[in-house]
């Protein structure tokens, strides 16, 4: 019997959903994770954002590899957005939300596609 739930090109792909799975899970770790009492003085200015478009877009460009649709992607990634900035700045201890941080969410999804496409490109040109 074949699950209608399950698109069959999933199947074929175990490894990169398992590692797309853990990379979201790693993503919420990182997102919802209580902040310390004491600001971190980070060595290089705006880093947090870099690891902000790095939450977001390993686990978009992991869960395209996967197989997942676009359009099953795309509004959750952005649904995530804005829901870490809300509960953030509602109630994580010691974390604030910030617009500049759902740019950067918001960039990490583009690059994130961007790699799912550059990647499929590359595997279909080896391919020929």
């Amino acid at each position: 019997m074949i699950s209608p739930a399950l698109p069959a090109r999933l199947s074929r792909k175990p490894f990169p959903l398992v590692l797309a799975l853990v990379s979201v899970v790693l993503q919420c770790v990182g997102l919802y994770s209580p902040g310390g009492s004491t600001p971190i003085v980070l060595p290089i200015p705006h880093l947090d954002k870099i690891v902000h478009v790095g939450l977001f877009a390993v686990p978009v460009f992991l869960l395209l590899w996967a197989g997942v649709r676009h359009r099953v992607v795309l509004p959750l990634a952005a649904l995530q957005v804005l829901a870490s900035e809300l509960i953030q700045a509602r109630w994580v201890p010691n974390r604030t939300g910030d617009w500049q941080d759902a740019l950067a969410d918001l960039i990490g999804i583009g690059l994130g596609v961007l790699a799912a496409w550059w990647f499929r490109r590359a595997q279909t040109s080896l391919r020929r």
